[in-house]
């Protein structure tokens, strides 16, 4: 085999970003985007028939030579929008929303709406808190909730493809299928959701953080699998079930 290839891949991502102090008030506004494209391409011959293996490092001495070309390209776009908010230096809020399009789903489906919400409280900065607890240096609580999307499921999945074979028909190269077309999968969403408690002891020495959280994964990105009489070994398509991760995180910093 006689290859050569190349890789290309750039990324744009413009942001506006804006802040007002207003007395006890703080917002915080994010506008981005995100653009960006990568693609290959690969020549590939492959000879075969060599009359001596002395000459298998020429391609120009192979008795049959069967040719093969591949371009990828894959693009992807991104809008999104975040809004913060700060009162007293102690009530954080935070809101932020997306919309994102991919190349790796059919017409219809390319694009989907995702966002997340963030809320937080430091104790630590209460009044009371300060005068009954002087051994807590920081305290906070926190939960946020957010659905994200995942398209990694490959280049041109949706399409119904066709391959090149090394049998000749009458001197002509011929062609297999390789993939079944199916342009109704989507974006896969993750639904993930966390609760925490921050803390430090002695002005920060001992730090302790306790978390809980819970990621809900629906309409995954699977090979779906066919019967034998389809032709085909799977398609691609989203799975109608819900995944389930949870857990509990504890971390412990000590500088005494």
């Amino acid at each position: 085999n006689f290859s050569n290839g190349s890789r290309y891949s750039w990324i744009v991502e413009p942001q506006l970003a804006y802040t007002k102090q207003l007395g006890w008030h703080n917002i915080n506004f994010l506008l981005g985007s995100s653009i960006q494209q990568d693609g290959s391409e690969n020549t590939l011959l492959a000879g075969t028939n060599y009359s001596d293996d002395n000459l298998l490092g020429t391609i120009t001495a192979a008795g049959k030579v069967v040719p093969s070309y591949t371009q990828s390209r894959y693009k992807y776009a991104a809008l999104f929008a975040r809004l913060g908010y700060r009162y007293n230096a102690r009530y954080l809020l935070n809101i932020a929303a997306r919309r994102d399009g991919s190349s790796r789903f059919g017409p219809g489906k390319q694009f989907a709406n995702f966002y997340s919400i963030g809320a937080g409280w430091i104790l630590s900065e209460e009044k009371w808190m300060k005068q009954h607890s002087a051994w807590l240096s920081y305290g906070k609580l926190r939960g946020s909730y957010g659905i994200t999307g995942n398209d990694q499921i490959g280049n041109y999945k949706f399409l119904d493809t066709w391959s090149s074979n090394a049998l000749l028909y009458n001197g002509v190269v011929g062609m297999d299928p390789s993939m079944l077309y199916n342009p109704d999968y989507a974006w896969e969403a993750n639904r993930k959701l966390e609760l925490a408690m921050d803390m430090g002891f002695w002005k920060d020495r001992i730090l302790l953080s306790f978390s809980y959280y819970r990621n809900r994964s629906d309409n995954q990105l699977i090979a779906y699998s066919l019967p034998f009489q389809a032709g085909f070994s799977s398609v691609n398509q989203n799975l109608d079930a819900e995944i389930e991760n949870k857990g509990i995180e504890i971390t412990l910093d000590a500088n005494l």
